[in-house]
């Protein structure tokens, strides 16, 4: 029918939520990458998420979940929590861009103050 480029590798990576419904020793089938047989669902890096505390303007404390702001020489983030007082400022995940490395060199989950 015609050629394409095939992967392969002796290790295949897939999230988690993929691989929780696999099974050691079941084939899968994968997009673009064939009949895949699952034998262990070790995890790279189970620690994907880096938070950093930081002082804000007092605007934050009236963002909505799901706004999107941009924080100057910082990028764009998203609110996953607003602000609901002290105990409980704002949570702020930095939407990622084709930038290695935010500007100020903080990445990740930001909570506001």
């Amino acid at each position: 029918m015609g050629q394409r480029p095939m992967k392969l590798s002796s290790k295949v990576l897939l999230e988690k939520v993929d691989a929780d419904d696999c099974v050691d020793g079941e084939n899968i089938v994968l997009l673009r990458w064939g009949i895949v047989k699952i034998t262990k669902k070790d995890y790279v890096n189970p620690n994907t998420i880096a938070t950093t505390s930081a002082v804000g303007d007092v605007c934050l404390k009236t963002l909505l979940e799901g706004d999107i702001i941009q924080l100057e020489r910082r990028g764009f983030y998203r609110v996953d929590r607003p602000y609901l007082g002290a105990e409980k400022p704002c949570v702020l995940y930095m939407i990622p861009d084709e930038k290695t490395k935010s500007m100020s060199g903080m990445s990740g989950k930001l909570a506001h103050y």
